[in-house]
């Protein structure tokens, strides 16, 4: 900090040029030597692609392609599918999908809600209807009727918690290890 400060001075006084020269050389090895000597906690993609359960998702995405993805019960559950090479409904929009929110609101009456980029996060409803809630200017919650995952051509399911089916949709469960599972979507 005392650097910084000593930094901003030298160069504000308009020093000489071989002062400003000499202190920046100096400031410049220190923070070099400061940031080359510490080790990382982490190197590579492993905390990812070595988790048993980033087996079973690129084993399955592998053998189904076609399959689509929803990652329900947290927020950043949908972006470890993506990395782990699933197709994932629900990951950042960077532009709407207007071929997904057809399917969910054919009429348009809530595109204030998802005509924006954003994270989408999906929680499994009871309703007979989706809704959808914009809970940040970038971030919106589908609480997603169990029927509606038929119509978004929804194959598998990942979760942190069991998840029991109703009348219009089942569940088999096809991976459950260390808080995650994953279920096969089926037709009742």
């Amino acid at each position: 900090m005392a650097l910084t400060a000593l930094a901003g001075y030298v160069l504000i006084n308009n020093a000489s040029g071989k002062a400003a020269i000499a202190f920046c050389s100096i400031y410049g090895l220190i923070c070099l030597i400061s940031t080359v000597t510490i080790h990382p906690l982490m190197k590579g993609l492993d905390a990812i692609y070595s988790k048993p359960v980033s087996f079973a998702i690129r084993e399955i995405a592998g053998d189904h392609p076609e399959g689509k993805w929803v990652a329900i019960g947290g927020r950043w559950y949908s972006s470890f599918l993506v990395a782990n090479g699933a197709p994932t409904v629900n990951s950042i929009n960077h532009i709407p999908n207007y071929e997904l929110w057809g399917e969910l609101d054919p009429a348009g009456n809530d595109s204030y809600v998802y005509n924006r980029y954003a994270h989408i996060h999906i929680e499994l409803a009871r309703e007979e209807e989706s809704t959808y809630h914009l809970l940040y200017t970038d971030a919106i919650l589908i609480d997603l009727a169990m029927k509606d995952l038929l119509r978004l051509g929804v194959s598998y399911v990942f979760s942190p918690a069991a998840v029991t089916g109703n009348e219009y949709v089942g569940f088999n469960e096809i991976y459950a290890e260390g808080g995650t599972y994953i279920y096969e979507v089926l037709s009742n």
